[in-house]
């Protein structure tokens, strides 16, 4: 998941889309994601440099951070969403190598106006 992360979409129901803008060899990579619309708010996207760290045990460490990218422009539509850390820890189960256990750590400013409540009950969503 951490190199196909377009299938992001399937499993976090706040996502309308996450597309790869640039990646290295070396397992960096800057993505953009842009949140679906809710009614009353205005859509939010981010730009992030990632970074994916293998273990020897199985375990795939992801680290982010926003960034700027000269490469695109941020949409006049969107308030742009400032992630101060978004880290996802992917390792294998020791007791089932059919399971995966999964933690997603998230700090994000969404930026903009958006009442605590509203943001609160959407964010659950994520992952």
């Amino acid at each position: 998941m951490g190199h196909n992360i377009e299938i992001a979409t399937e499993w976090d129901k706040t996502l309308e889309s996450v597309k790869i803008l640039h990646k290295t060899e070396d397992d960096y990579a800057i993505i953009q994601t842009v949140t679906k619309k809710v009614p009353l708010v205005t859509q939010r996207e981010s730009f992030i440099l990632s970074k994916i760290f293998h273990e020897e045990d199985g375990s795939v460490y992801v680290v982010s951070t926003s960034c700027d990218f000269a490469g695109v422009k941020p949409s006049d539509d969107r308030v742009t969403a400032h992630i101060h850390l978004l880290g996802w820890v992917m390792s294998p189960d020791a007791s089932d190598p059919n399971i995966t256990n999964f933690t997603v750590i998230l700090h994000v400013d969404p930026k903009g106006w958006i009442p605590k409540s509203l943001f609160n009950s959407f964010a659950h969503e994520q992952g």
